[in-house]
């Protein structure tokens, strides 16, 4: 019965939310989604669900009846990351209506994010034992208060993301062994701003993905990481997008960061480019 307790209050607390939640057993809703797409159960049918010792799982429906939930999968399909999912919920009650289920990106491709707007979410950690914190993992997700130009934004980053994900994997194996981290970190994000033209959010997502690659993290290790290695350093972005891109100092600040070889091969890069070729 232990885990049934922890199913219960797991669903109970995302009840409290304004999440609409519904019973799961493999892999499947056990009740019709429907109706609870057009409304959130009461306390009683979530104990009722889940004394039933087969409604194991908790299941989420995204949109306007769970304050606008949206919910992204980024799956890495590369390398040392193939197969690694990561995982974020938005509250944007504003997306309602505005925005599809999307999956971004090819089979191929260096990555996917899966785009849930609307309908059901069984979210699942799957090298996580329940019977040590029961269904405590659903809480280890992000859930973030956005409007939808931001939430867009974020989408465009992650699209600029599939076509200059190489720019970022150079600039990781120079930040691995850079005794100037910020530095390097400021000229990076001055090359995004002048050359590649990104905006601030697309250059954040580049710059902390390259920075999630150094580490080699799991999904569990990602919140850690997110707090300790990537928000401490983003001023150093924003300092590259404070100034226009004509007073953008790139390659002065290349030469103090000891890194002109990084800004020679990211020139390269920029005149060999095909983005058919990478997406």
């Amino acid at each position: 019965m232990e885990q049934n307790v922890g199913v219960l209050n797991a669903a109970l607390r995302l009840l409290r939310m304004g999440i609409s939640i519904v019973p799961v057993h493999n892999n499947q809703p056990t009740v019709d989604i429907e109706e609870f797409q057009r409304r959130r159960p009461t306390v009683e049918e979530v104990t009722q669900w889940f004394s039933n010792l087969q409604n194991d799982r908790v299941g989420l429906i995204c949109g306007k009846i769970s304050r606008g939930l949206v919910y992204a999968e980024i799956r890495n399909n590369f390398g040392k990351y193939a197969g690694k999912n990561f995982h974020k919920f938005y509250f944007c009650p504003d997306a309602e209506g505005k925005l599809e289920n999307m999956i971004i990106g090819k089979e191929n491709a260096p990555f996917q994010v899966a785009l849930v707007t609307s309908g059901l979410v069984i979210p699942e950690y799957e090298d996580r034992d329940y019977r040590e914190v029961p269904f405590e993992y659903l809480f280890d997700f992000y859930y973030d208060e956005i409007d939808l130009i931001t939430l867009f934004d974020t989408i465009e980053g992650w699209k600029t993301m599939q076509k200059f994900w190489r720019y970022a994997d150079k600039f990781q194996q120079y930040y691995e062994i850079s005794a100037d981290k910020n530095g390097l970190i400021l000229a990076f994000s001055g090359f995004l701003r002048k050359y590649l033209n990104l905006s601030l959010i697309q250059a954040r997502i580049l710059f902390g993905y390259a920075i999630m690659k150094t580490k080699n993290v799991t999904t569990f290790e990602l919140p850690k990481v997110i707090e300790e290695e990537i928000l401490p350093k983003i001023k150093y972005v924003e300092v590259a997008y404070i100034l226009l891109p004509e007073y953008v100092s790139v390659e002065k600040w290349f030469k103090e960061a000891n890194a002109e070889q990084l800004l020679h091969e990211l020139f390269d890069l920029l005149h060999d480019f095909s983005l058919d070729k990478y997406i």
